[in-house]
């Protein structure tokens, strides 16, 4: 019986927008992030480095979190009840000039994540890795998402909680220089150039 010939693989390729009009007054001001109640799958059952489109309980998440606030950016939780990472980003907090790290095991190593920890220890910001609670990120100084469309975004509020006094904070926008400095690109600078003259205009004053 002669062997099945094995064909080549199919390959899609789809392309879509950045609204990076819509990410620009959340550069200024923060976004909005909830927590759902779908947890992150555990390490155990799927691996966290599988990057894959197949994520039935992140679509969940996010599905639940639209209908709080459609406007939020979800965040999920690793069984444990520790912060795990958002859907289709990582998500990091800032504890007295420290940037924290939820456990690697439980997330996708998020390339930009990763390219902005090596920054940030370049420029000397602490990075620590761990567990950790949300009741941390209510404590903290500032909070931040990664991922390859937002790079680094300013997170103003968990749950309707403020985090910090300051938004964008101090280590984000050390973060975002460093960005700049390696890519040439200012990501806010970007966003802005994507709005109406006027709207831009109201916006940039407060841009650091």
């Amino acid at each position: 019986m002669p062997k099945e010939r094995v064909g080549q693989a199919n390959v899609a390729i789809y392309c879509d927008l950045i609204p990076f009009a819509k990410y620009a007054p959340w550069y200024i001001g923060g976004a909005r992030v909830v927590m759902s109640s779908t947890r992150r799958n555990p390490s155990q059952s799927l691996s966290p480095n599988a990057k894959i489109s197949n994520k039935m309980n992140h679509f969940v998440a996010e599905a639940e979190v639209r209908g709080v606030d459609p406007d939020a950016f979800p965040l999920m939780l690793d069984l444990d009840g520790n912060i795990a990472e958002g859907v289709g980003n990582n998500f990091l907090f800032v504890e007295n000039g420290r940037i924290k790290v939820p456990n690697r095991r439980n997330v996708l190593h998020g390339v930009t994540m990763n390219t902005l920890i090596e920054l940030a220890e370049g420029i000397g910001i602490p990075v620590d890795e761990s567990d950790y609670p949300p009741f941390a990120v209510y404590q903290a100084d500032e909070a931040f998402m990664t991922g390859t469309t937002i790079v680094v975004m300013p997170v103003a509020s968990l749950n309707g909680s403020p985090i910090g006094d300051v938004v964008p904070g101090p280590v984000t926008q050390r973060l975002w220089q460093a960005w700049a400095d390696l890519t040439g690109v200012d990501i806010i600078d970007q966003a802005l150039s994507h709005l109406p003259a006027e709207q831009r205009r109201e916006l940039e004053p407060a841009h650091p």
